[in-house]
């Protein structure tokens, strides 16, 4: 499955949000989340199995240390990776049958590339856009070391267990902020250190990931309508509701207490978004 959020392009920040657009967005969420958890689940053991094997690795070389309580870690340490084997097959058969399901999801909605929309309501000249903090400053910050273990002409094993462990990191925070970027650290990872390895006699190698996010939000405030094309937004959207122009009907309409519309026409309008 793809990293990215389910978005459609014809949801913009200040214009009218169709309903049914919304809901499509959240059929395509609801199809992909067993995917996702599956994908998720796998990503965070493999995470562990990584741990797990410096841990063994260190206390391989520890003074001390009992052989049985190096015969326990191994065999925790196996039992992690069975879980992980377990875990790659269910994401696998998830993904398959996530696929499926949304590709017949797809065929039953519209197509999302090209599509119309009534002009908005908004006086954008008296309504700015303002960014908002929308949560905390995280910072996720993990350390581990290589050993390499080859020669010199194989170095390409050292190179790959790097570039896996940046691409598991990468891709466990591409699920969070849904960005399909650990593809490509990946491979620059491995390029960059194939190059090292096999130019430079390196004895291991130090990895650093640290991942900040800031969630902002960008907000419309205040929201000031204009009030012919709000009247022109709602007559276009609902034609069997048509509000009349004339100053006594929208004097009527403004104090009108009992209206049986209340609930059922509604224009939505997107007066903000968030962003990471």
């Amino acid at each position: 499955m793809s990293s990215s959020i389910p978005y459609d392009p014809s949801l913009v920040l200040g214009h009218l949000v169709p309903e049914h657009k919304v809901q499509e967005l959240k059929d395509v969420a609801e199809v992909e989340k067993p995917a996702r958890l599956a994908e998720r689940k796998m990503n965070n053991l493999k995470t562990s199995s990584y741990k797990m094997k410096m841990v063994l690795e260190e206390m391989e070389n520890f003074d001390g240390v009992p052989l049985r309580t190096k015969i326990m870690l191994r065999a925790e340490y196996n039992r992690l990776n069975e879980e992980v084997a377990d875990a790659t097959v269910e994401t696998v058969i998830e993904t398959i049958q996530c696929q499926r399901e949304l590709n017949k999801l797809l065929d039953k909605q519209e197509q999302h590339q090209i599509s119309s929309s009534v002009e908005s309501p908004l006086d954008f000249a008296l309504s700015p856009i303002e960014s908002y903090p929308l949560s905390s400053d995280t910072l996720n910050f993990d350390v581990q070391y290589f050993r390499n273990e080859g020669n010199k002409e194989d170095s390409s094993g050292h190179a790959a267990q790097i570039a896996s462990f940046v691409s598991n990191k990468v891709q466990n925070t591409a699920n969070s902020i849904g960005t399909g970027a650990d593809a490509s650290i990946s491979q620059d990872v491995k390029a960059n250190m194939t190059t090292q390895t096999t130019n430079h006699l390196t004895e291991g190698t130090i990895v650093i990931i640290a991942h900040c996010t800031h969630r902002a939000s960008d907000i419309i405030a205040p929201v000031v309508l204009d009030p012919k094309k709000t009247v022109s937004a709602w007559n276009a959207t609902f034609p069997r509701d048509k509000l009349k122009r004339n100053a006594v009907s929208m004097f009527d309409a403004a104090l009108r207490e009992d209206d049986r519309r209340i609930g059922r026409n509604i224009l939505r309008l997107l007066s903000g978004c968030t962003r990471a």
